[in-house]
C-alpha cells in the first residue's frame, strides 16, 4: 500500500477497533488495551503543550464519573467489586481519550467514523443471512430469535445494532453516489429494522425507533413536510415488517403479545410485560433509599440484592446469596449503586454534553451526529437498559463519549500527531 494511504488505514482501524471486537470477549479487551496504549503515546507527545479543549473536557467528565464511583466504594457493601471497577475504568477512560485526540483533528475524524461503520455493516449482513438461512458467524439462531455474530448464548444483537445504527446510516448517506443515496439508505434501514425486530429485544426496538426519529428530524430539519412524509413512510414500512414478523415468528409474536399486557391496568400485567422485572425495579429503589448519598457501591447490586428484596422475590437465588445482575435501567443502577452523588455526576455530564451540542456550529454537529445519537440511544430513559457499568457497555459508553467530544471540536486540521 502506498505510504500516503497508511495514516487513513490506521484511522479506519482506530474507528473499527471497538465495534469489530464487541462479539469476541478477549479481543475487545485487547482492543481497549491497544487504544489505551495509543492514548498514552499521544499524551506523551503532548507533554509541555496545552491540551486540546476537547481532551480537557473529556478528562474532567471522566474524573467526575470516576470520583462518583470512588465515593461509592468508601463504604461499599462489596468493596472488592467497586475497587475492581475503579481500576478497570482507567483503561476505558484512556481508550476513549485516544478517540478524542484522533477525532480532534478534522483531517482524521472522517476515516475514524467510516471505520466504525464497517463492522456494523458486516454484523447487519451476517444477521440478515441468519434470518434467511438460520446460520451466521455466531452459529445457529436461538429459538426463532436472531443472535447474529454474538451467538445464541449472548443475545445482545438487537440493542447493540440499534446503538451502532447511526454510524452505518450516516456513512451510507455520506459515501453513496447522489443518484443512489436514497436507495442505499432504504436498503440499510430496512436491513437494520428487520434484524433488530427479529433479534427480539424490545430495548433494541425502542433504541432503533429513537435513532430513526432523531436522524430523520436532523436531516429534514428545514423541510418539515418532507420529514413528516418520510416519517409516515418509515412507520408504514415498520408496521409492515412487524406484521410479517408477527405472522412468521412465534417468538416475535409472543414478545408483542407480552408487551401488550402492560395495558391490562394491573400489576400482574405490567410485571408480565416487563418480563418479570418489576421486583428488580422495586429492589433497586429500596437499595437507593437505604443508601441515598453514595449508594451500595458500584457493581455491587447482584450481591446486595437479597438484602433489599421483598420476601418471595423470584430473582433471589436459591441459596439466598445473589439476585438479579443489574436493575435493567441505568438511572436505577446509578441511584442504587452510587446514590445521589452518582446521579448528580451523570446529570452534570448529560447537561454538559447537551451544552456542547448547542454551542457547536453546523459542521461540528454533523461530524458528531453518529456518536451523539449512539449516546442518546444508550441513555434514553424510556427504555430498559443493560448493565451500564459492565465491561462490555462501559467500553461502548466511553468509545461513544470520546468520539462525540472529539468530533465536536472545531480545531483546524493538519495535525502533526502520530498516526496509527
Amino acid at each position: 500500500m502506498p505510504a500516503h494511504q497508511r495514516p487513513a488505514l490506521g484511522d479506519l482501524l482506530i474507528g473499527a477497533a471497538i465495534p469489530l471486537t464487541l462479539p469476541f470477549g478477549i479481543a475487545l479487551e485487547m482492543a481497549l488495551l491497544c487504544l489505551a496504549i495509543y492514548a498514552l503515546r499521544l499524551l506523551w507527545r503532548q507533554r509541555g503543550r496545552p491540551w486540546p479543549n476537547a481532551l480537557r473536557e473529556y478528562f474532567v467528565l471522566a474524573l467526575l464519573l470516576w470520583l462518583a464511583g470512588a465515593i461509592s466504594a468508601i463504604d461499599a457493601e462489596h468493596p472488592g467489586r467497586a475497587l475492581a471497577w475503579l481500576g478497570a475504568a482507567i483503561g476505558y477512560v484512556l481508550a476513549g481519550a485516544a478517540l478524542v485526540m484522533v477525532c480532534d483533528d478534522p483531517d482524521r475524524r472522517g476515516a475514524v467514523l467510516l471505520g466504525a461503520a464497517v463492522p456494523v455493516a458486516c454484523w447487519t449482513l451476517d444477521a440478515t443471512l441468519q434470518a434467511v438461512t438460520g446460520w451466521s458467524l455466531g452459529g445457529a439462531a436461538s429459538a426463532d430469535r436472531l443472535s447474529g455474530v454474538f451467538g445464541a448464548d449472548d443475545l445482545k444483537l438487537g440493542p447493540v445494532l440499534a446503538l451502532l445504527a447511526p454510524f452505518l446510516l450516516i456513512a451510507t448517506q455520506q459515501i453513496s453516489a447522489r443518484r443512489s443515496r436514497r436507495f442505499a439508505l432504504i436498503v440499510s434501514g430496512l436491513a437494520l429494522t428487520l434484524v433488530v425486530l427479529l433479534a427480539g429485544a424490545r430495548a433494541g426496538w425502542i433504541g432503533l425507533a429513537v435513532v430513526g426519529l432523531a436522524l430523520s428530524a436532523h436531516w429534514q430539519a428545514h423541510q418539515p413536510r418532507r420529514w413528516l412524509l418520510a416519517l409516515t413512510a418509515g412507520l408504514l414500512v415498520t408496521l409492515l415488517l412487524t406484521g410479517l414478523a408477527y405472522q412468521q415468528s412465534e417468538r416475535f409474536a409472543a414478545r408483542i403479545d407480552r408487551t401488550l399486557t402492560a395495558f391490562d391496568g394491573n400489576r400482574k400485567g405490567l410485571d408480565h410485560a416487563l418480563a418479570g422485572r418489576l421486583p428488580i425495579f422495586e429492589t433497586a429503589v429500596t437499595a437507593a433509599r437505604a443508601h441515598p448519598l453514595n449508594g451500595i457501591g458500584v457493581r455491587g447490586f447482584r450481591q446486595s440484592y437479597p438484602r433489599y428484596a421483598a420476601s418471595g422475590d423470584p430473582w433471589v437465588s436459591p441459596d439466598g446469596q445473589t439476585g438479579a445482575s443489574h436493575p435493567h435501567h441505568w438511572v436505577l443502577e446509578v441511584a442504587a449503586e452510587q446514590g445521589a452523588i452518582g446521579l448528580l455526576a451523570w446529570l452534570l455530564l448529560t447537561g454538559w454534553l447537551i451544552h456542547r451540542w448547542w454551542r457547536a456550529d453546523t459542521s461540528a454537529r454533523s461530524a458528531a451526529l453518529a456518536p451523539a445519537l449512539a449516546l442518546l440511544t444508550l441513555l434514553f430513559p424510556l427504555n430498559t437498559h443493560p448493565a451500564l457499568y459492565s465491561s462490555f457497555w462501559q467500553a461502548l459508553c466511553w468509545w461513544c463519549l470520546g468520539l462525540y467530544l472529539g468530533c465536536l471540536s472545531t480545531r483546524a486540521g493538519t495535525s502533526t500527531e502520530p498516526q496509527a
